[in-house]
């Protein structure tokens, strides 16, 4: 599957249950994960989208790695519908 219907299905997803899925756009910041969700409860996280045979960008896994999970921020990888639903299941019942 590629990446496009994966983020399609996290931002109906997302919307679904009550939540805003952002696409920002920060100039010089090419790592940024793809999404930043915002779900009832002050719940944030980011989701990096990749279609099933692709894998983070050395770039992308240093930004992630020594950037926002040091800030204490969640990122998810999804390449599946069944991941982004682990990943909205899990965000849920924290």
């Amino acid at each position: 599957m590629s990446e496009a219907p994966v983020e399609k299905y996290l931002r109906e997803q997302v919307i679904a249950r009550g939540g805003i899925c952002l696409k920002l756009i920060i100039m010089g910041k090419r790592n940024f994960p793809d999404r930043t969700i915002l779900m009832p409860g002050g719940i944030i996280f980011f989701v990096e989208c990749k279609a099933e045979d692709k894998k983070l960008r050395k770039t992308q896994k240093w930004f992630i790695n020594r950037v926002l999970r040091p800030l204490g921020f969640r990122v998810y990888v999804c390449k599946t519908k069944a991941q982004v639903d682990e990943t909205l299941n899990s965000e849920m019942e924290t």
